[in-house]
């Protein structure tokens, strides 16, 4: 069943309320033009004006939901009530949520990309091969779509099945090229494209921007192996270094000015290190390349 990202209203509910404000959304979506493109790139199965609708609902419920909620928290349950806080907190997550949910097909296609390219090279090269050794593009990208290549396999499969079901070759291949956010991926299905437009070897277009692409992973990796030991020296400085030689200074200074160091200070430094590390944790995967070994 279709829903949205935090959204605390039940997907049958959005799925009845949805439709009643398809007029509204296609208000709002003239503030955001390239949400209809982002959905088929995010493979998403919404329409623009669905999504919309949706998020609309999904707006309208977490408003009445978080301002109810926080207001039994900060002003029925606490003594004495704090109105400001209550406006804040609702606020800010009420907002925070918004942001999340306009911005999640965003965040889809960037997933979607890495995904690709993790396989992308080798079911180029899969299918370098097989039109290599003479078997036509549509049995290729047959091939292709059958072997377990990820989202790549998908794509050459749903391309097949819009060509088998009376697309043109060409128009299919297209529709690839839009709905698919890797610009490598993007790349490839338009060199297919523009060869069989202008009746060009389809095999030596793939084999260029397979070694295109093989060169742009060997620079990533290395750039990310370059990125490793500035990122090293500043978890020994922050996690091993500053916090041994600060407790260090601190028994020092307290047994000069007959001072005793409380014991919060070091479960302060003991939860700032898991948080610490708790982030250093998720720099190394972010910037790590998403490569298929």
């Amino acid at each position: 069943m279709k829903t949205v990202p935090l959204s605390l209203a039940p997907p049958p509910l959005l799925k009845f309320l949805a439709p009643q404000f398809k007029g509204l959304a296609r208000i709002l979506l003239s503030f955001f033009p390239g949400l209809e493109l982002e959905l088929k790139q995010a493979g998403m199965r919404f329409s623009a004006e669905e999504y919309m609708s949706y998020l609309f609902v999904a707006f309208i419920f977490n408003l009445f939901t978080f301002t109810f909620l926080f207001y039994f928290i900060f002003v029925g349950l606490m003594q004495p009530p704090n109105i400001n806080l209550w406006l804040v907190s609702s606020l800010g997550i009420l907002m925070f949520t918004l942001f999340m949910q306009v911005n999640y097909p965003k965040y889809t296609i960037m997933k979607r990309a890495k995904e690709i390219d993790k396989t992308l090279l080798f079911a180029l090269r899969n299918l370098q091969i097989r039109l290599k050794s003479g078997i036509p593009l549509y049995k290729a990208m047959k091939g292709v779509g059958k072997q377990d290549f990820g989202i790549v396999s998908q794509e050459f499969k749903k391309t097949v099945n819009e060509i088998e079901g009376g697309v043109p070759q060409v128009t299919a291949i297209e529709r690839m090229a839009f709905r698919n956010p890797s610009k490598y991926f993007q790349r490839v299905a338009w060199q297919i494209a523009n060869g069989l437009k202008a009746g060009a070897s389809i095999e030596k277009s793939i084999d260029s921007i397979t070694k295109n692409l093989a060169k742009d992973q060997l620079i990533t990796i290395k750039n990310y192996g370059a990125k490793l030991n500035p990122l090293a020296m500043m978890y020994m400085m922050v996690a091993v270094i500053i916090p041994t030689l600060g407790v260090t200074f601190l028994i020092i200074l307290g047994s000069f000015f007959g001072m005793g160091i409380d014991e919060n200070v070091f479960y302060l430094i003991a939860g700032f290190l898991a948080v610490f590390q708790f982030m250093f944790m998720g720099i190394i995967k972010t910037n790590r390349p998403v490569i298929e070994l």
